[in-house]
């Protein structure tokens, strides 16, 4: 979903132009292009109960539609030595695991505020500040079992005028050790005014912006459990045109709630 307005020119030229008149036109090096995440693959290595990571935010390349589309250059996740990815790389452990983190700002020239990588439920002053080219070691307990996300904002954002979302992955706590069956995703916004009467932003689930997202499969009589993480500062009903769902859990990035049977609900939009 690419939402922009202006004239009647075709709307990815439109895009495009837009994104170009805001200055992301490609430097005289390239930044890495951006993978979308379609986080069936946790990040790290896990060694007995200690899942060990390295993670980086870098400038990167991203074309929330297809790779020949339009694009935009913004700080994203990554971990080291690997590409760059937005939604950022899934953290995701069983309950009890030991988290062994090397975080990295290899901006040059924005100071990083982190939140969400620490033990959950996580406390509202969770944050950490990581100044061009600093490193930081962290290590924590990983917490309870829920749905989380960890987050991060380069610089200063003024949220009234623009949105700076696509710094931010899930980070999922699962209570036993078995394999999950079920699917996460994550929704991220990058967006920028391109005048004084137009605003042109890029929506993603999993990096990627409708038509250009992953397509779901299921069977009749098939059950599905979903993650849904909403990563951006906008509130976004989640519906399925047509189905009933049930809600089983619901959190708000720093905690999350296991709901009994008796007060799971079903519903078309939550």
């Amino acid at each position: 979903m690419v939402d922009f307005i202006c004239g009647r020119r075709p709307r990815v030229v439109r895009l495009l132009a837009a994104l170009l008149a805001m200055g992301c036109r490609a430097p005289s090096s390239d930044p890495p292009f951006v993978q979308a995440n379609d986080n069936r693959l946790a990040a790290g290595r896990l060694r007995r109960d200690t899942l060990h990571l390295q993670l980086e935010v870098r400038l990167a390349r991203w074309h929330p539609q297809d790779d020949s589309g339009p694009s935009v250059d913004a700080p994203a996740f990554a971990e080291v030595g690997k590409a760059p990815q937005i939604p950022g790389p899934l953290i995701r452990v069983k309950r009890g695991t030991w988290i062994a983190l090397r975080l990295r700002n290899s901006l040059a020239d924005s100071t990083l505020t982190v939140h969400g990588l620490a033990t959950h439920p996580t406390a509202e002053g969770d944050s950490l500040t990581l100044a061009p080219g600093e490193e930081r070691v962290l290590n924590f307990a990983a917490g309870e079992p829920g749905t989380y996300l960890y987050r991060a904002v380069a610089g200063t954002v003024d949220w009234d005028k623009r949105e700076r979302e696509q710094l931010a992955g899930a980070f999922i706590i699962d209570s036993s050790a078995s394999a999950p069956t079920d699917r996460v995703f994550v929704l991220n916004i990058w967006g920028e005014p391109a005048d004084s009467g137009a605003y042109r932003n890029a929506l993603a689930i999993n990096g990627k912006s409708w038509p250009y997202t992953e397509r779901v499969d299921a069977m009749i009589g098939d059950s599905v459990h979903w993650r849904v993480v909403n990563a951006t500062i906008r509130p976004h009903p989640m519906h399925l045109h047509g189905f009933y769902y049930r809600i089983d859990a619901y959190g708000d990035g720093r905690r999350d709630v296991l709901y009994a049977d008796s007060l799971r609900r079903r519903v078309v939009t939550q």
